[in-house]
C-alpha cells in the first residue's frame, strides 16, 4: 500500500492546547515511527473527519476529540454515538494495513486522542 499522508491529526473541537500537545509527542516519536516531518493538522467535525479519512491515504492518523464531549454523546444520543463508532470503524478501515490495525488511546490534557496506526 502506497501512502500519500504520513500523519494527519484530526482536530475534532478540542482546544490549540491540546491540539499542539498531541503534535509534540508525535513530533518526539517520528524517528521511531519513521513518520516524515509533513504533519497535516485539520480540525473539523466527526463527519468532516470521516469524508477526510475516505478520501485520503494516510498511513498514521490521531483523533482528537474532548473526552467529556464524547462521554455526555455516548450518554445522551444514540445518533451522535453511532456518529463516533462510525467514524472509528472508517479509520480502523482505512488507515495504515487494515488487517493489523489497532487503536492506542493517549490522554492530553482532558482531551481523549484515539491514534489508528498500522502494526509494526
Amino acid at each position: 500500500m502506497i501512502f500519500l499522508v504520513d500523519l494527519v491529526i484530526l482536530d475534532c473541537g478540542v482546544s490549540d492546547e491540546s491540539t499542539k500537545a498531541v503534535k509534540r509527542v508525535f513530533d518526539v516519536l517520528r524517528p521511531v515511527l519513521d513518520i516524515s516531518t509533513d504533519t497535516a493538522v485539520e480540525k473539523c467535525s466527526p463527519a468532516s473527519a470521516k469524508s477526510y479519512l475516505l478520501k485520503n491515504t494516510l498511513r498514521f492518523c490521531v483523533l482528537v476529540v474532548d473526552g467529556n464531549t464524547v462521554k455526555d454523546v455516548y450518554e445522551r444520543s444514540v445518533l451522535g454515538r453511532a456518529e463516533y463508532d462510525d467514524l472509528l470503524r472508517t479509520a480502523a478501515n482505512k488507515v495504515g494495513k487494515r488487517d493489523t490495525s489497532s487503536i492506542l488511546k493517549l490522554y492530553s490534557r482532558g482531551a481523549s486522542c484515539k491514534m489508528i496506526t498500522e502494526s509494526s
